[in-house]
């Protein structure tokens, strides 16, 4: 604070008068009194100091600030919604990525995003017709579990006839003895799946009778829920003990893998043909980030 007396200017503060107190100006009060006196009088720059007491006001209650919403990452199990989803709220910037080893498809909302990145997934699921053919692949059944296979899926079941195939293996379930002959069968045909039967007859004794079963089943069915049907062929397997009534079925199929592989690429097809006219990027790949690289100074 600079005070001007006499044509001498002098720089003193509220602090200094304090520390060289003078007769009237004992207190902090005393001193503002006389620097406002000297303004009055004209002897001072002419600045009014104004010390009063001062209650606080509270604050006027506000409410509190909405939650951020949290980043999309939904999970589509069919491609009808995961495309739709996509024609809705998927910009310019939106890039799918179709992960065949994975068997998933990723979709990035917007590539571009500087605030991070939204994904949602595709996971195409087992159609529920494939599924139990799917799970009886590679394993060693009993008759009655195979014969309810067939029983339970027949719709499925292209060739040989579905009901046909059922009324062999029931002839095999109401025999009294199943013996299991693999080559040639005397007064058969070559067969490799032969089976024996062996049938009680009243008066009789038993009779004999060769049963050949196919050696493949077809179905049809789709491998993905949403997708087209696909012609799919199956190795029948007869295995167990010569000796007696075990006898146990398996399937076995070459052509899974390359359905599968099929049935994926179709739907990666599709995504590029509806998504195509929104100017989305649709190939294969899989997402990944990582981190910059930082110069050293």
């Amino acid at each position: 604070m600079e005070n001007t007396s006499q044509g001498t200017q002098q720089q003193q503060t509220l602090a200094d008068l304090i520390r060289k107190p003078r007769e009237g100006m004992e207190t902090s009060f005393e001193v503002v009194d006389h620097l406002i006196e000297d303004a009055e009088e004209g002897t001072s720059p002419g600045r009014r100091l104004v010390i009063e007491r001062r209650k606080l006001q509270p604050e006027p209650p506000t409410e509190a600030p909405r939650a951020e919403s949290n980043r999309r990452a939904h999970t589509f199990f069919a491609a009808t919604g995961f495309i739709a989803y996509l024609l809705k709220f998927g910009t310019k910037n939106t890039v799918v990525l179709a992960d065949p080893d994975q068997r998933t498809v990723q979709a990035i909302i917007d590539e571009r995003a500087e605030n991070g990145r939204e994904v949602v997934t595709l996971t195409p699921q087992t159609h529920p017709r494939w599924e139990p053919w799917r799970n009886m692949l590679g394993q060693r059944v009993t008759l009655d579990v195979f014969r309810q296979l067939i029983t339970d899926n027949r719709k499925s079941i292209v060739a040989p006839d579905g009901r046909e195939l059922i009324f062999l293996f029931q002839q095999i379930r109401m025999s009294t003895e199943v013996q299991l002959q693999s080559g040639v069968v005397k007064g058969a045909k070559a067969a490799v799946n032969g089976i024996i039967i062996r049938t009680a007859i009243t008066g009789a004794g038993k009779e004999s009778d060769t049963l050949e079963l196919p050696e493949s089943i077809s179905v049809k069915t789709p491998v993905l829920v949403d997708e087209p049907e696909q012609l799919i062929e199956m190795d029948l397997i007869l295995g167990g003990k010569r000796d007696g009534t075990e006898v146990y079925c398996q399937l076995a199929s070459a052509d899974l893998k390359e359905a599968e592989i099929f049935a994926f690429d179709a739907l990666v097809e599709r995504l590029r043909k509806e998504l195509s006219g929104d100017e989305f990027t649709v190939t294969h790949g899989s997402y990944a980030t990582t981190t910059w690289d930082r110069l050293r100074a």
